[in-house]
């Protein structure tokens, strides 16, 4: 008996080290400070506040991300990127990848965010008008629709610039 419960043992270790990547936790809402906070994923709308969406729980490609004006949340990529959202942002996920298989995309739609980016876990922010490519880094980012968009790297470098077609990086 005690030989089949080890067997059964390392059998589910092994499954559960080979579970594709689809299956993986890419981005967890990691930590809210606040209760007005909105996640808008397809039609459906999740709010902390009624316990909608909670720490630890999946935030899937295309959904929204809201934080009000008492409300910062992070953000944890399975790379260990740190994304902070300061209070009153609006933060679209448009595609994840698993660490070391391509690169995620986010939007920057108001407001602010603060990341500290893995290593070998490039993403690109979004904005109406320019496109920041993160490479592993420690940065802050902030937009205002229709007036301007800052960016300030505390530690590494990220590829900066107006937005062309195809999200490619102009006036770098």
């Amino acid at each position: 008996i005690l030989a089949a419960l080890i067997l059964l043992a390392a059998a589910s270790m092994a499954f559960a080290q080979a579970a594709p990547a689809a299956t993986q936790k890419l981005l967890t809402l990691d930590f809210v400070d606040g209760t007005d906070l909105t996640v808008v994923s397809g039609t459906t709308t999740y709010t902390y506040a009624t316990g909608g969406i909670l720490e630890g729980d999946t935030i899937q490609v295309g959904s929204t991300i809201r934080t009000g004006p008492s409300t910062t949340a992070e953000l944890r990529m399975a790379s260990g990127t740190i994304i902070k959202l300061a209070k009153s942002t609006t933060f679209r996920v448009e595609g994840l990848a698993a660490p070391a298989a391509g690169t995620s995309a986010f939007t920057l739609l108001g407001g602010k965010l603060r990341s500290v980016a893995a290593k070998g876990s490039p993403y690109d922010v979004y904005t109406g008008s320019t496109v920041a490519g993160v490479r592993g880094t420690d940065f802050s980012m902030s937009y205002e629709e229709g007036r301007k968009a800052l960016l300030l790297v505390s530690k590494g470098a990220v590829e900066f610039g107006r937005r062309g077609e195809g999200n490619a990086v102009l006036d770098r």
